[in-house]
């Protein structure tokens, strides 16, 4: 079902009660989940809103040729790693080896 498929993932709410409901990012572990599953199902590529403050700042897709690679690297970062260093160095993987595009 997803074979060949290009997948994009946007529009992330998250609901804050009282604050009202904004974007919010995909958390960095799901980052990774995406990949593997998007590798193991022979996903042509994976797109992703990057949010950053409650604001969507664009989009960043990587093409499965990549994907072991943005595996591999993330795998790198130790699961000690303070959960902000370890999220923006997934999002700084997703942006070296993707493509970044500014939300309009």
């Amino acid at each position: 079902m997803l074979y060949k498929s290009d997948i994009t993932i946007k529009d992330v709410i998250g609901d804050f009660g009282s604050l009202g409901s904004h974007p919010v990012g995909i958390c960095r572990v799901c980052r990774q989940d995406i990949l593997m599953i998007a590798r193991d199902r022979g996903v042509n590529s994976v797109t992703l809103e990057k949010v950053v403050g409650n604001k969507v700042k664009g989009y960043i897709t990587i093409d499965n040729n990549n994907f072991d690679e943005a595996i591999k690297r993330m795998n790198a970062i130790p699961s000690s790693a303070n959960k902000l260093f370890a999220s923006n160095s997934y999002w700084k993987i997703f942006e070296e080896l993707g493509k970044f595009k500014c939300n309009p």
